[in-house]
């Protein structure tokens, strides 16, 4: 790690560079310690969405289920072609049959609350509320593309405020902004930081920098003051990923990086 910030130091490697050959460094030695391995499934011998808690899960959504499962197992005993293909189709059958009783199931409902809704208003708002509560989540009202259009309009557009347009900096000098940054001050930042976090486009974990907060730190004050010298910002810091999600359970997750 010495001497990667000394080649940042002498020019040698550009920031860039030199900030990914130390987060590789430090990716690799944390690993050995905060790291999991983590077998990768399949897509094919996952198990299909939608369990047996649904209302319309009926006897041959049953039957199809084993089937499936059956066809499942005979692969990871024996992953072959023609297993393979067997538990696909098995797959493919159980999705549609889920799908058939979903569409009879919401057939029926729908025909139960027209009859309700002549014979007992009681029981068919008591009916509606039950749907209404359970699809009471804020719809999608915007596209993935005019997010991000608009946060790159945020955090791109020029200063408009003319408030302090007649304000000059000239002759400004704060010298706790123009002293070299310190090693007190970035360890008062790591003794800041949270455990049990998930890490940022780095994967560097918090707990990488707070247990070796004593080796670390004067690595990071040459980094830092090198970067704060030269006025240039390595690209992983002005990097970010923004994840548009709802907050009800089935939407879909999207995430872009800026």
């Amino acid at each position: 790690m010495d001497n990667i910030i000394t080649n940042i130091e002498r020019g040698s490697t550009s920031i860039d560079d030199g900030m990914v050959s130390l987060t590789d460094f430090l990716y690799d030695a944390s690993f050995k310690h905060f790291g999991k391995t983590r077998r990768q499934t399949n897509k094919a011998t996952q198990m299909p969405r939608n369990t047996t808690n649904n209302e319309w899960f009926n006897v041959d959504c049953r039957r199809k289920k084993t089937v499936f499962l059956d066809a499942r197992r005979i692969y990871k005993r024996n992953p072959d072609d023609v297993n393979k293909v067997y538990l696909l189709n098995c797959r493919s059958e159980f999705c549609k049959t889920k799908r058939k009783a979903k569409r009879l199931f919401y057939a029926n409902e729908k025909k139960l609350l027209c009859d309700l809704s002549t014979n007992e208003p009681k029981k068919f708002w008591k009916k509606v509320n039950k749907y209404r509560k359970r699809n009471n989540g804020v719809a999608d009202t915007i596209s993935l593309e005019e997010f991000v259009r608009h946060f790159q309009g945020v955090l791109n557009s020029p200063h408009t405020d003319n408030e302090y347009a007649d304000i000059s900096v000239n002759g400004i000098n704060i010298d706790e902004l123009d002293s070299p940054i310190t090693e007190t001050e970035v360890q008062k930042v790591i003794r800041a930081m949270k455990c049990n976090k998930s890490p940022g486009m780095d994967k560097l974990p918090a707990e990488l920098f707070i247990d070796t907060e004593i080796i670390i730190s004067p690595y990071l004050v040459r980094l830092f003051n090198v970067i704060f010298d030269c006025g240039v910002y390595p690209t992983s810091m002005v990097s970010l990923v923004l994840i548009r999600f709802q907050s009800r359970k089935g939407r879909q997750i999207e995430c872009v990086k800026l």
